[in-house]
């Protein structure tokens, strides 16, 4: 396997974040850490498919760790809670890297579930496939622990295997970590909170705020369709939201940023209302990655976007 070790932007910490831990490591090798990062990721795998993906998960979430279930719950706690279930999960990371300090970083790409029971050749009930993404973080004395994991469905199976890692973006070798503006996680935070016009209440406004935030090369991942490298125009917001007609808004609900200050997420909700301004039932969930460039901005390189079914009326 090959590995592209670039110099990221790195990940927000702030106290919005549901208890991240706040360790910091020693910098290393970022091809090193990068390395680390992917065969953790390996390793995970590979206990999900011989011991069960319940005990992989507790084994490698952080005790604050975020799932999507449809929203965001305690993983650890929630696994916790979970029966064996009676199938085999697996993914494989082809997206990776880590920030400059060592401390956060992310990784990317498919997996399959498959039940115990049944084959998945003609998409029978009980199979999935999709992509996910996983944030991870580094602690003392060096254990790689995912705070963060969520992912979207494919309409078909995507191969599993194990290519050569590389970033989302073509990192900018100008930047310095850090420098030349001070960003923290409220900083980023606000951005997101800054797309919508609330007097305006149309979605262009989100669409070309969004896109002025985002890296010529960003992803963006959305349910049953292929990961998408966007040439930004205003007519791909209607994929960004699924072609669902209205206004969004956007709440940011956690995130973290690395000891370097060059990489960052964020995570949160999205809920799109008509012309009457009433929501529509079905919320979006959203993760968010994060760089900085060398003029010290961060760019949005990275976009999930999941619709969740609406909430049953008790």
């Amino acid at each position: 396997m090959k590995f592209i070790a670039y110099l990221f932007p790195i990940l927000l910490f702030s106290a919005c974040s549901p208890g991240l831990e706040t360790s910091r490591p020693t910098p290393e090798n970022r091809e090193a850490s990068l390395k680390s990062l992917v065969a953790t990721e390996i390793r995970f795998d590979s206990l999900s498919v011989s011991g069960g993906h319940k005990m992989a998960f507790l084994r490698f979430l952080a005790d604050s760790s975020i799932l999507f279930r449809p929203g965001p719950v305690n993983g650890k706690k929630w696994y916790a809670a979970q029966k064996e279930s009676k199938g085999t999960l697996k993914w494989t990371p082809d997206l990776a890297d880590v920030s400059a300090s060592g401390d956060l970083g992310y990784t990317v790409g498919p997996f399959s579930f498959q039940p115990d029971t049944i084959p998945c050749s003609n998409r029978m009930a009980g199979c999935s496939w999709g992509y996910y993404v996983g944030i991870w973080q580094r602690t003392n004395p060096g254990d790689w622990k995912l705070v963060l994991n969520y992912g979207v469905r494919s309409s078909h199976e995507e191969k599993i295997e194990h290519p050569d890692i590389h970033p989302l973006v073509v990192p900018d070798t100008t930047m310095t970590p850090g420098l030349p503006q001070a960003w923290t996680i409220d900083s980023v935070f606000a951005l997101e909170s800054s797309w919508p016009d609330t007097s305006k209440k149309d979605k262009w406004t989100f669409n070309d705020r969004m896109v002025a935030a985002m890296h010529p090369q960003a992803s963006l991942y959305r349910t049953n369709q292929h990961p998408k490298k966007v040439e930004f125009n205003n007519q791909d917001f209607d994929w960004f939201i699924s072609g669902t007609a209205g206004f969004p808004t956007i709440e940011p609900m956690g995130g973290a940023m690395s000891a370097a200050g060059d990489l960052a997420y964020t995570y949160g909700l999205i809920t799109v209302y008509n012309s009457n301004y009433v929501p529509y039932p079905e919320p979006y969930y959203y993760v968010n990655i994060w760089q900085k460039d060398s003029s010290g901005k961060f760019r949005l390189i990275f976009n999930l976007a999941n619709r969740q079914p609406a909430m049953k009326k008790k």
